[in-house]
């Protein structure tokens, strides 16, 4: 019996596809690129010249790459601002996906999402990549068999400067907060939170964490001139867990049974 490949239509060709899913659907025996999606038309035409996807199958719309015939399956890598959206059309058209973190802007789309899913057996994952590390792994093996003994607390570090100020990063999505939602944590933080209930197979009852705005303006993506950033006041934060066992606001924290 032929070995089925699974045709991928990504949704958003930025940084994050060109830079990981795009090498990793390449790669893959199992998978292969059929149809791509972008609201930036200049960037679509460019890629679609590069990785030889006919221009019949670049999207300017989401929905239509989800429903095209020739799509098996949905990677979505668009501004978090999109993803409950992007990832909805897809429980809706019965169609695998993979999304990328954090899952959605609030807890509350996330629940939504999860619920769509599950009722309607549509099989998706996270992009937590770190689970797959074979550190990640031996960790967890470490802890199943009992050698670490009982886990009552996990300091766990997320170090990453990539947007601080020496790098004067221009104020892209990613640094407006109607676009990214929880910033940081979300988009980083979130890595440090799967990976300890990953490797420790404990869940969440509550996050509690410490919040600030450390780059309080970033010089404009076209034209001259600086913007604000959304300054968040310095102070304890507390959030049940949300869906998926992920919470957004947290720094130390201890998981528990």
């Amino acid at each position: 019996m032929e070995k089925k490949v699974i045709r991928v239509g990504s949704v958003g060709v930025g940084a994050i596809w060109g830079g990981v899913h795009e090498p990793g659907i390449a790669k893959s025996p199992d998978l292969t690129l059929v149809a791509i999606c972008d609201i930036d038309e200049k960037k679509l035409e460019a890629v679609g010249e590069k990785y030889g996807i006919p221009p019949q199958y670049r999207f300017t719309d989401y929905r239509d790459l989800v429903n095209c015939d020739i799509v098996d399956a949905v990677d979505i890598c668009t501004s978090n601002d999109a993803h409950f959206k992007v990832a909805m059309a897809a429980v809706e058209a019965g169609k695998p996906f993979n999304l990328e973190k954090p899952i959605t802007l609030t807890a509350e789309e996330a629940d939504i999402l999860a619920k769509a899913a599950q009722e309607k057996n549509v099989k998706n994952m996270v992009c937590f990549s770190y689970r797959f590390k074979a550190a990640a792994r031996y960790a967890k093996e470490l802890v199943e068999k009992g050698m670490l003994g009982d886990i009552y607390h996990v300091y766990m570090q997320y170090l990453q400067g990539g947007g601080g100020p020496s790098y004067d990063l221009p104020r892209s999505w990613r640094y407006q907060k109607k676009l990214t939602g929880t910033g940081a944590l979300g988009d980083l933080g979130c890595h440090a939170l799967d990976l300890v209930s990953f490797v420790t197979g404990k869940n969440y009852r509550k996050a509690v964490g410490h919040t600030d705005t450390y780059v309080t303006q970033r010089r404009l993506e076209e034209g001259e001139g600086y913007a604000e950033q959304h300054r968040r006041q310095r102070k304890e934060q507390q959030h049940p867990a949300a869906a998926f066992d992920i919470v957004s606001e947290q720094l130390h924290f201890s998981p528990t049974a």
